[in-house]
């Protein structure tokens, strides 16, 4: 099946000065490596999750696939098109399809505008409304589909008079405004009480098997990637370390992170609880990555080879890829 949305060797580094090393010696500039070469696929209609500590790159991903940032380098290929490489005129025709869910409901709706604008704004910057009673119309119904019911009353209030499940409901109205066909979920639930993620996400979930949406859905929480998600990839310090099948990620994972990570998830019965496993050591620096595998300063199963040799993706399994030097 062709890919829906095509990454490959992506690349974000951000110019960095040290101020202390060009006071004493002169130069001083380097780059924090974000984003380091990284590679996946996404097929439509699928939910891939991006999973990892906070600072791995996770979010700088999807802001370099929306060209929200500049890539330095690497393709995405959105429906076999290069969409990096296109002058900014043609890349506002995809603008519509590629839409995003930003992480903080209360920091991504402008509080001088009412929802009708809010939500509209898109609307009108893409000429999709003709007038005034056309935008209200469509936005009415964007509400309504993002669960804002009866619509009528929160299209001529203001983000702070309503909750912030609400909020987030409000930002959801305005990304499928468009009609997108791939949606960047960030962390689209991490700011909001647990009372009421859940109805957040199966709105997603509503909106993706209605629609036929694609998403890249970015979380900490690999739990909730187990729970809602077709594929997980597991990101460290700028790079992928493994992808798979949800169930495979939690229950087979190869990757000594991956199986950190799935130790710590709650379970209800205590008797079926794994050993924790406890990381320690710290996380290199993205200015000053250490030769070899990024992971060896916490791996608790690192080898010779790890020090000097960094790690390649490679299938391990039929849909299961591991970079690891043990595998």
């Amino acid at each position: 099946m062709k890919p829906h949305l095509m990454v490959q060797d992506l690349k974000v580094w951000f110019p960095f000065t040290d101020r202390s090393v060009k006071r004493l010696f002169g130069g001083g500039k380097k780059y924090v490596r974000a984003v380091d070469g990284i590679s996946f696929t996404i097929h439509r209609g699928e939910i891939f999750c991006l999973v990892g500590e906070s600072g791995c790159g996770k979010s700088t991903t999807g802001n370099a696939i929306l060209r929200l940032v500049a890539a330095t380098e690497g393709i995405v290929e959105y429906n076999g098109v290069d969409i990096l490489s296109l002058p900014p005129h043609r890349f506002a025709d995809y603008r519509p399809k590629l839409q995003k869910i930003f992480q903080d409901p209360y920091g991504s709706l402008n509080p001088r505008q009412k929802i009708l604008d809010v939500v509209g704004e898109p609307l009108v910057i893409h000429k999709r409304v003709e007038n005034e009673e056309d935008k209200r119309e469509r936005v009415l119904n964007a509400l309504e589909a993002a669960g804002l019911t009866p619509p009528a009353l929160f299209i001529d209030k203001y983000p702070h008079q309503v909750s912030g499940g609400q909020r987030q409901r409000v930002v959801i109205a305005g990304t499928i405004a468009l009609n997108p066909e791939f949606i960047v979920a960030d962390e689209p639930v991490s700011m909001l009480d647990v009372s009421i993620r859940a109805g957040i996400i199966k709105l997603l979930l509503d909106m993706q098997r209605e629609a036929g949406l694609s998403y890249l859905f970015i979380t900490h929480d690999l739990s909730l990637a187990w729970m809602i998600c077709n594929r997980i990839a597991v990101m460290y310090l700028g790079r992928i370390v493994e992808i798979g099948p949800p169930d495979t990620i939690i229950h087979q994972a190869s990757h000594p992170y991956t199986r950190a990570l799935a130790s710590v998830i709650p379970v209800p019965d205590a008797s079926a609880a794994r050993r924790k496993i406890i990381l320690e050591g710290d996380i290199p620096s993205p200015v000053d990555i250490p030769d070899g595998c990024r992971f060896y300063s916490r791996c608790y199963e690192r080898i010779p080879e790890c020090r000097q040799t960094a790690p390649e993706l490679r299938e391990c399994a039929p849909g299961h890829w591991v970079a690891c030097n043990r595998i």
